[in-house]
């Protein structure tokens, strides 16, 4: 199952990786800052649930790069204005972390919604849930 986490590192990740990333994190990015606050964890959904997003996605919107290039697995969203995905070698880990830009990624998932005619507004997307 897969489970999305908005929080920091030591939220999302193992100890010794969390202080790896944080390191690495704040050296390439030292705008960034890491608060303590309420953490959110999505219920599990299946993994494949991703990939098929992802393809929907790809043929809904002429691009979505922050969504349609990351895997679930080892990813970050940083509320930073990156405009490429970009990798960062992490010691200890044997994959590269994967860096989107969460207000790109939501600028996708917008432009998504509207050309596959779904919700956007809180109302209407707990409507949906709903069912």
């Amino acid at each position: 199952m897969l489970v999305f986490i908005a929080g920091t590192p030591e939220d999302v990740f193992a100890p010794e990786l969390a202080l790896g990333i944080e390191t690495e994190l704040l050296a390439r990015f030292p705008e960034l800052s890491f608060h303590a606050h309420e953490v959110y964890r999505s219920d599990g959904v299946e993994p494949v649930g991703w990939s098929r997003l992802q393809a929907r996605v790809a043929q809904s919107i002429p691009s979505a790069p922050h969504l349609t290039s990351i895997d679930a697995y080892q990813s970050v969203y940083l509320p930073l204005p990156l405009d490429v995905v970009q990798h960062l070698l992490i010691p200890n880990a044997a994959d590269p972390l994967e860096i989107g830009s969460l207000e790109h990624l939501l600028d996708e998932l917008r432009q998504f919604a509207t050309a596959a005619a779904l919700p956007t507004d809180d109302v209407e997307m707990m409507q949906l849930s709903a069912h």
